[in-house]
């Protein structure tokens, strides 16, 4: 709180310099990400046969769903009462709220995880027609639950 103190009582170009290395910091980051995330599609799509591919991408978008059924909202809400209980001094709160989101957060990827565990198999086998996907259910199982916690730690840091 004190460093935010500081920063809104500091002259306006020591404010505008550190907005602006700020944004060039998550600008470059995300370009970088994204060169990455380019590298990693040209490559499996070189590495793996069509067929394979398609599994792949009907994995990655079923662990992003489950990612986000996981999280259930509580992330956001999560930022908003931490970043609130900093806001008003009151790191007690601030340290039940954490606990909270993490606790939920938890149960939520959990039960994502283990829904897909027991349903992935009829999913990849009925719904999909895809073999290589019935396959790796566990695998995607734990992909999903384990998304869904970094999303949510990510967000409880972000608050």
């Amino acid at each position: 709180m004190g460093n935010l103190l500081e920063l809104l009582k500091a002259p306006a170009p020591a404010l505008r310099q550190r907005l602006l290395s700020g944004s060039v910091w998550a600008f470059a980051g995300k370009m970088v990400a994204a060169l990455a995330q380019l590298a990693v599609g040209a490559l499996l799509a070189r590495l793996l046969s069509p067929r394979d591919m398609g599994a792949y991408f009907l994995a990655f978008s079923l662990v992003s769903l489950g990612a986000l059924a996981g999280s259930s909202g509580i992330s956001q809400a999560g930022v908003r009462f931490i970043a609130e209980s900093v806001g008003l001094d009151q790191y007690g709160r601030m340290r039940r709220v954490v606990g909270m989101v993490l606790v939920f957060g938890v149960l939520g990827a959990s039960c994502v995880g283990f829904a897909y565990l027991l349903f992935g198999h009829v999913l990849g086998t009925e719904l999909f027609r895809s073999p290589a996907l019935a396959a790796v259910t566990g695998l995607v199982a734990a992909w999903m639950a384990v998304t869904s916690l970094q999303g949510l730690l990510a967000e409880t840091f972000r608050g």
